[in-house]
């Protein structure tokens, strides 16, 4: 038990506790607390700015939190459900339902990557070897039941299947980094407020926010929901990201 990770103690210190909904709702107050401070910067009162953005870093980290449990649990979860459902239709010969599965599959798989992309997660090394072996294993396999090959199906799904676990396993690692570079400009904003530089503070505060946004978005993407309209318009002028 004591070696237990956060999150997991935070699981059963929370009742009906629900990654996505602590993810979304830490996301809303990190989001209102920033947009607070950017509105005190804007309007000369810098030293007003630190309050919510001292309060805007716990949120952060609850988000990162719950962005982390939405990744390594039920992310995939549906994937793998599919690839069960293809291996049992292949065990009772039902081809059409096998390839009905492994099409769903790819569905979830596109938006999988579409939300890599807009978290920012290079799709290079591990995760990028992962998800290809787990793509072409795929292909190998809807192309096994096109030959009425059963035994390669299921070999081909096995493989499939071990590859997902390794893609998300270096997934979870590279979230974390990002989570990191986010407090990073939320951590020069404050110095910058420190140092009277609003400018500064402003720009660092806009990368921060948009990072927030696209980890927040991209997360429901890879977990397999379609991406909504957010609420935050950060001032983009002149900012880059990093």
């Amino acid at each position: 038990m004591r070696d237990m990770p956060p999150s997991a103690w935070l699981c059963l210190m929370t009742p009906n506790y629900n990654a996505t909904d602590i993810m979304l709702s830490s996301f809303n107050s990190a989001n209102n607390l920033l947009t607070q401070a950017l509105n005190d910067i804007k309007a000369g009162n810098l030293k007003g700015a630190l309050g919510p953005l001292n309060l805007a870093t716990g949120q952060i980290e609850q988000q990162q939190l719950g962005s982390v449990d939405v990744i390594s649990n039920p992310v995939l979860q549906v994937a793998r459900e599919h690839l069960l459902a293809a291996k049992q239709a292949i065990e009772m010969s039902n081809t059409d339902k096998a390839i009905s599965e492994l099409n769903a599959l790819r569905q979830l798989k596109l938006l999988h990557q579409q939300g890599m992309m807009r978290m920012g997660i290079p799709m290079t090394g591990k995760l990028n070897s992962t998800f290809n072996s787990a793509e072409a294993h795929l292909l190998a396999s809807n192309e096994a039941i096109n030959l009425y090959n059963p035994q390669k199906v299921m070999s081909e799904l096995n493989i499939a299947s071990n590859q997902l676990y390794a893609h998300q396993l270096a997934m979870l690692y590279v979230v974390n980094l990002l989570f990191n570079a986010t407090r990073t400009h939320i951590q020069k904003s404050i110095n910058d407020i420190n140092s009277d530089n609003a400018r500064g503070a402003i720009s660092e505060l806009n990368n921060g926010i948009m990072l927030l946004r696209d980890q927040e978005q991209g997360a429901l993407m890879i977990k397999g929901v379609s991406p909504t309209n957010t609420t935050v318009t950060p001032d983009v002028g002149n900012t880059t990201r990093g």
